[in-house]
């Protein structure tokens, strides 16, 4: 007898223990990662949650004043779930964007696009991949030389004749040493099979400008390298203007773009490039028209009508009605909406969401609730928006 109920509260423990586990489980999924709200709010919780602060992370100031901290969620109070962020919002206001700008970017060595093999009178061979170099990298110096234009990596190889040179580059942050041999091509010249940048150039839309110091953020993706898709490495960068030239409708399966030169004028730097969008400064000669408005956290932005602000051609800028469809993912840094364009002009004039038009600021009730980011290819009156929280968070 006592040997059945041993067994039985064995049983009974095992089982709840499981039920126990599945409740952590259930509760860690359920449970934000990350949790807005406006200085002066209680964090959300209730008789199963309880938050408790552990540390202060960083305070940003300007006219979207807000504070991090971490903190730990805990069940009934008791058994801690999980660590969360929480970002606390204070002032509020920024100017929303919509005017084109010109993006000038220079890399602080030469970015490896691809690499590729170098035909040989012997065959064909891969010096670059020989010497362990990857798509993504960035080369610092070669030979203690510092690479400022693929021509100066040109002539070191020339002077090389095939001898091993010292590399120095950069990869995920981290700088590292190898050494490359360049491979006499069948047109005589010594080639390593490397693809290389300096620098990217083009236009996109200003999301927002903090009216307290001028800085900005536009495009609400991040510049990438087309060959490798890997983030562009900023070394420095200038905004010049953007001169619309005329729309290409984008149809079924061919994006369009707005098609557009930078002028020769400076009118501001570009200081980071992130995955959530390009970051800098405008100087007091940039010209914008917009009063601030108020922006909205990620958990007040609902689907249903919104308009977005874009310049297509020297008229300026104008506001056009959108749809937010769906709110698709609130933990991922840039795809969180599905947009749809249902403006009769705007879909006149572009067939939807074209290049250019990333970082178009999306409006809802009366507030900057994110940005255009990309177009759905197969559908050009669909594509995805990023919520202006995190564009701020970085």
């Amino acid at each position: 007898m006592a040997r059945k109920i041993l067994r039985g509260s064995f049983s009974l423990l095992f089982c709840l223990s499981i039920l126990f586990l599945q409740l952590f489980a259930v509760c860690d999924f359920c449970y934000p990662n990350h949790i807005s709200c406006r200085t002066g709010d209680e964090i959300p919780a209730s008789l199963l949650f309880s938050y408790q602060k552990e540390e202060a992370v960083e305070t940003f100031s300007g006219g979207a004043s807000f504070r991090t901290e971490r903190g730990k969620v805990a069940l009934f109070g008791l058994f801690p779930i999980k660590e969360v962020a929480v970002s606390y919002y204070d002032k509020t206001s920024l100017i929303p964007g919509g005017e084109l700008f010109g993006i000038r970017m220079e890399t602080k060595g030469l970015f490896v696009s691809a690499i590729g093999k170098v035909e040989t009178e012997t065959g064909a061979r891969c010096p670059g991949a020989d010497a362990g170099l990857e798509a993504g990298d960035l080369l610092l110096r070669a030979d203690g030389v510092e690479l400022k234009s693929t021509a100066d990596l040109l002539k070191l190889f020339t002077k090389s004749a095939g001898k091993s040179l010292e590399i120095e580059y950069e990869r995920e942050g981290s700088v590292k040493k190898t050494f490359l041999s360049p491979a006499k091509s069948t047109d005589q010249s010594y080639k390593a099979g490397l693809w290389v940048r300096e620098g990217a150039s083009g236009i996109g839309t200003i999301t927002f400008i903090d009216p307290v110091d001028s800085s900005f953020a536009g495009l609400g993706h991040g510049i990438c390298d087309t060959e490798s898709g890997v983030l562009f490495p900023l070394g420095s960068g200038e905004v010049a203007p953007a001169i619309p030239e005329g729309v290409v409708k984008g149809k079924s399966g061919i994006p369009g773009e707005i098609c557009g030169s930078l002028g020769k004028d400076h009118v501001g730097a570009l200081l980071k490039n992130r995955k959530t969008g390009v970051y800098g400064t405008l100087s007091k000669n940039f010209a914008h028209d917009s009063a601030a408005l108020p922006i909205a956290l990620k958990n007040e932005v609902q689907t249903g009508k919104a308009s977005i602000l874009c310049t297509l051609d020297a008229t300026g800028k104008q506001e056009y009605e959108i749809e937010i469809q769906e709110i698709i993912d609130k933990e991922s840094k840039t795809k969180n909406m599905i947009l749809h364009v249902t403006d009769p002009a705007l879909l006149e004039k572009t067939g939807g969401i074209v290049q250019g038009m990333s970082g178009s600021p999306i409006l809802q009730n009366g507030k900057i609730v994110g940005a255009v980011t990309h177009v759905l290819v197969q559908d050009p009156t669909r594509g995805y928006g990023i919520f202006i929280e995190n564009m701020l968070s970085q």
